[in-house]
């Protein structure tokens, strides 16, 4: 399965898979079964969500309040720093900010908004257009739409994730990202958790994974140095020359 994903994601689209499924599998629901259970319970969320929306006027107004409704009613069990897949906030609704833009950008998507994701060093978003005006969407936060406007919503989504609001004009620090850069930055988080407990090598085969979707993703780059690096470094620690 994950040959197929990675075979038809390298054009840079997706044709043979959906953005759910896809990213149900980077998460590691290689079940097929399982991910097709996952996808009834998206598809429940998602008509839910079209009905709670309806009166909203603007693509924008919709935004705003599919972001406050996924918090009140489906990611509601809190931000968690790690906890970074699709499939585990569809189980408990904890979520951090890959998997809290993930789910918001799949439902999002459904209902016909223009949503997108924006990578920042050791972060990331949702961004949504509306022709060729934009607007940033924290996820993490359920009052995160266009969090620049209100000082309060930054100071809170800072006290709450550790995280610093990176805004337009810091245009050198964002880097937009498709779907398939989305599910880029789900295997990297793996990767970063698995090198913390010192899982070199499957730390590697995560960012290798995370690369094989988003070539140009450059934490994945640095993390693929600095595992080498780390491992090399263990083994001479050992005295295991050959091997570092």
């Amino acid at each position: 399965a994950e040959t197929s994903l990675f075979k038809d994601a390298a054009d840079g689209k997706l044709d043979d898979w959906s953005f759910a499924e896809a990213a149900l599998l980077s998460c590691g629901i290689e079940e097929a079964k399982k991910r097709q259970q996952y996808l009834a319970q998206i598809d429940r969320i998602t008509e839910q969500a079209r009905n709670a929306i309806k009166d909203a006027q603007t693509p924008y107004e919709k935004g705003e309040a599919l972001l406050k409704w996924l918090h009140d009613n489906v990611m509601d069990g809190g931000y968690e720093k790690h906890q970074t897949d699709l499939s585990v906030i569809l189980d408990t609704g904890k979520f951090n900010c890959v998997s809290s833009a993930t789910l918001y950008n799949i439902i999002g998507q459904r209902l016909g908004l223009d949503l997108r994701a924006i990578e920042v060093p050791d972060h990331a978003f949702s961004i949504q257009y509306e022709g060729t005006k934009h607007a940033d969407v924290e996820t993490t936060n359920a009052g995160g739409f266009n969090p620049a406007r209100d000082p309060r919503i930054l100071e809170r989504f800072t006290q709450e994730t550790g995280f610093s609001y990176i805004p337009d004009r810091h245009a050198d620090k964002r880097r937009e990202v498709t779907n398939i850069g989305l599910m880029a930055l789900t295997y990297f988080n793996h990767g970063v958790s698995h090198g913390e407990k010192g899982k070199h090598a499957i730390a590697l085969v995560d960012y290798f994974r995370a690369l094989s979707l988003d070539p140009e993703f450059p934490s994945a780059i640095q993390n693929v140095l600095s595992t080498l690096h780390s491992w090399s470094g263990k083994h001479v620690d050992q005295k295991k020359f050959a091997e570092a």
